[in-house]
């Protein structure tokens, strides 16, 4: 990026982005997080490149992916963040669980599809890590859980907080987040259907 970008806001790589993600694939998560951080728009040829290359996050250890994906989290509105990353084709990569929730249908009491509604509920929370991402993994258990009435065809996901639990703990084990965060967004997934008293 040069004076001219940084002044009106666009983030863009230095000369051919694709060399430059080359370098470090890190960078293309890297670019989500300061849009989203510094509500800059990311230039064209840059996101392209980006998504063009999102396959070699895979050689990325999965303690730098999570400390930049934190991060994105963390910001002021992270759906855009969590939407960039979908787009990017980076949550395939080591998200695949969160990746699989577009255009997955829920019910008649929820107009959105799975992916947009769970960056609505990452937005209205709390700005810290153990909500965020009780947030993101609430109803990860819901592809796995979806039963279908064949008098009615009213789709529901009986205990998709018992199986969400689950798979949140694999995920969070997977991407090396430590016991007692663990701990702390497992116990929301699997009580997040609880009444309030």
């Amino acid at each position: 990026m040069g004076i001219k970008d940084l002044q009106n806001k666009i983030i863009k790589g230095v000369g051919d982005p694709a060399e430059r993600f080359s370098e470090d694939p890190l960078r293309i998560l890297r670019m989500i997080r300061f849009s989203e951080t510094l509500d800059f728009k990311i230039d064209d040829s840059t996101f392209l490149a980006g998504k063009n290359l999102s396959q070699s996050l895979k050689n990325i250890s999965i303690e730098r992916i999570r400390e930049e994906f934190n991060k994105i989290l963390l910001s002021n509105k992270p759906s855009r963040g969590l939407q960039s990353l979908l787009n990017l084709g980076a949550l395939d990569i080591f998200l695949p669980e969160i990746s699989r929730f577009k255009n997955f249908e829920q019910n008649k009491f929820h107009k959105a599809d799975l992916f947009d509604h769970t960056i609505e509920v990452v937005d209205n929370v709390e700005c810290d890590l153990i909500t965020r991402l009780a947030a993101l993994f609430h109803d990860v258990g819901k592809p796995d859980t979806l039963t279908i009435d064949e008098d009615t065809g009213d789709r529901h996901f009986y205990l998709h907080e018992d199986v969400g639990t689950d798979i949140c703990q694999t995920i969070m084990k997977r991407m090396k987040y430590s016991n007692l965060l663990i701990d702390a967004v497992s116990k929301l997934v699997k009580t997040h259907m609880r009444p309030l008293s």
